[in-house]
């Protein structure tokens, strides 16, 4: 007795049935192109409000673009420059390291 196969239920799709899907090579019995957008021409075509979505965010990044810009130089600046300085002074003044010279200011300074 046999049992009839049954079709995969994760099998996936040929290369025929993609290129349907998105357009890309039209199939005989399928109702013509122009009747039906495929799936690459409804992406590449925008709406009214997504042109408007898309300007405003241009718009507020050619606004706001400047002022980015200059905190990030004040955030390179001090995380380049001042932390590692601070950081090295709160060593030395929690007497985690010592210095190979003796100056007596430091000494009366930190102790």
């Amino acid at each position: 007795m046999k049992r009839p196969r049954k079709k995969k239920i994760n099998e996936s799709p040929t290369i025929a049935e993609i290129e349907r899907v998105i357009g890309i090579k039209t199939d005989e019995h399928s109702p013509s192109p122009s009747s039906s957008p495929s799936l690459l021409q409804m992406l590449t075509t925008e709406s009214p409000a997504e042109k408007k979505l898309r300007e405003t965010a241009e718009w507020i990044v050619e606004k706001t673009e400047d002022r980015a810009l200059v905190s990030q130089k004040i955030l390179i600046l001090f995380f380049i420059k001042i932390l590692p300085f601070w950081i090295l002074l709160l060593v030395v003044a929690s007497g985690l390291l010592k210095l190979p010279f003796d100056i007596p200011f430091f000494n009366d300074l930190f102790l």
